[in-house]
Parts: structure tokens; C-alpha cells; sequence
């Protein structure tokens, strides 16, 4: 019967690790506000909030419209609101002449980007 050696697997990965150039790690839910960091729900509040004027007025309009269609109902989130921005991107090819949801391609790049800003 072997046994674990909490050293020896420590050597082990300073090793591996020496090696390596990049190194990714994964974390579980909810690390991110175990360090302070806001969660979703937080985080889409923060970045409506963000947004002035139209492109304030057409977020809310859409993340309604998502509320009220999507499963998610009124848990949807921002990443539920990128997706359908990205998807106004992709039926209109980001042209400004085409329109889905009173939302031409050209703004929905620009509401993509401040979004994520």
C-alpha cells in the first residue's frame, strides 16, 4: 500500500511547473465574490447603470423583452443580454442599414462594446 507524501507531490509540481511557459487555473463558482468581485446579478446592475441615454433606454428595452421570452425569466443577466446583442449583430452582419429589434447592426456593435467596457 502506497502512501501520499503531500512533499513529494509539492516537488513534483514545482517541476512540472518549471517547465511550463503558460500555466491556466481553474476556480469553482462564486470565487470571484469570495474575493470581492461582484456577482451576476451585481454586475448587471453595475453595467446598465454604466450606460446613458438611448443606449440606455435600448438595454433596458431589450433586457425586458429577453425577462419576459427567455427561460431565465427575471434572472436573465448580462450574459443573457450579450448574447442577444451579439445575435442582433449576426442577423443584421453589423450593417447599419439592418434593423431586428429597432436595433441596427452598427449599434448593436457599439452597445457590445460599452457593455463590456
Amino acid at each position: 500500500m502506497s502512501t501520499f507524501s503531500i512533499l513529494s507531490q509539492m516537488k513534483e509540481l514545482r517541476e512540472q511547473l518549471s517547465h511550463s511557459k503558460r500555466i491556466g487555473c481553474f476556480f469553482g463558482a462564486g470565487t470571484s465574490m469570495a474575493m470581492g468581485l461582484p456577482g451576476i446579478l451585481d454586475l448587471t446592475t453595475q453595467a446598465i447603470n454604466e450606460l446613458e441615454g438611448e443606449d440606455k433606454t435600448k438595454v433596458n428595452e431589450i433586457l425586458e423583452h429577453i425577462k419576459e421570452h427567455s427561460p431565465n425569466g427575471n434572472n436573465s443577466t448580462i450574459e443573457d443580454l450579450l448574447n442577444y446583442i451579439r445575435m442582433i449583430r449576426q442577423v443584421t452582419y453589423e450593417k447599419k442599414e439592418n434593423i431586428y429589434f429597432n436595433i441596427n447592426g452598427k449599434i448593436a456593435v457599439e452597445l457590445d462594446r460599452k457593455i463590456c467596457k
